[in-house]
């Protein structure tokens, strides 16, 4: 699956200054308006990490992720 600053390039997107999207870049941009990244919205939205998922299910991350 393509990254942020991948799918901004591909689509022609710059940042304010006509460079290319990099990861610090869209970071900053983030930081600065108060956005929550996209970690921070799929735990808000429920979503469990991996290890997370097998300790409740009570079998081990690589049984989960088969």
């Amino acid at each position: 699956m393509p990254r942020s600053p991948a799918i901004l390039n591909a689509r022609g997107h710059t940042s304010g200054e006509g460079r290319p999207f990099h990861t610090l870049i869209i970071r900053n941009i983030r930081d600065e308006h108060g956005l929550r990244s996209r970690e921070q919205r799929l735990r808000d939205a429920g979503m469990l990490t991996l290890d997370e998922m097998a300790d409740q299910l009570g079998v081990s991350a690589r049984t989960v992720k088969a």
